[in-house]
């Protein structure tokens, strides 16, 4: 026998089916891609204030009593600090030493990257690392700094 569905329903069981579809045809990582060589040499990490939040406690929006009055004079509003971390690492792109910007602190050494596609990631270098279950993962790191290697020319004896 045939059902009668509504559209509400309808629609949301197209919208989970769209993006149940959607997320299992994610673009997967393909190494082939990252020709660079980056050899890090230095990584900092960070943190920066990013925002604050404020706290009101509820009684406080509407004090009452004698009791409500004073503690939320004494207690009432306060804010708190948000703050966000960071990595800063240091390395070398060919004749060039980059100052990056990224989520993950790397440890000295020599990785496999790529410069970000696209005209919004101009200023992007991704580096291949592996994600929590092993797989390829790329990482982005925004360039914050650059600066050319010098270049040593041989002694005379």
């Amino acid at each position: 026998m045939w059902r009668i569905y509504s559209m509400p329903r309808l629609f949301t069981s197209a919208v989970i089916l769209l993006l149940a579809s959607s997320l299992g045809l994610a673009k997967e990582t393909n190494p082939a891609d990252y020709t660079l060589t980056v050899e890090v040499s230095a990584a900092l990490k960070g943190s920066v204030q990013t925002g604050s939040q404020s706290h009101d406690p509820v009684m406080c929006k509407n004090p009452q009593d004698s009791f409500s009055k004073s503690f939320c004079a004494a207690y009432g509003s306060h804010s708190t600090a948000v703050y966000s971390d960071y990595a800063d690492i240091t390395a070398t792109i060919d004749d060039m030493i980059y100052t990056l910007r990224g989520p993950k602190l790397l440890l000295p050494g020599k990785y496999k990257a790529r410069f970000a596609e696209g005209k919004r990631h101009a200023q992007t270098v991704e580096f291949l690392l592996e994600d929590k279950k092993g797989r390829p993962a790329g990482v982005k790191y925004y360039i914050v700094g650059l600066a050319a290697v010098p270049k040593l020319e041989p002694q005379k004896q």
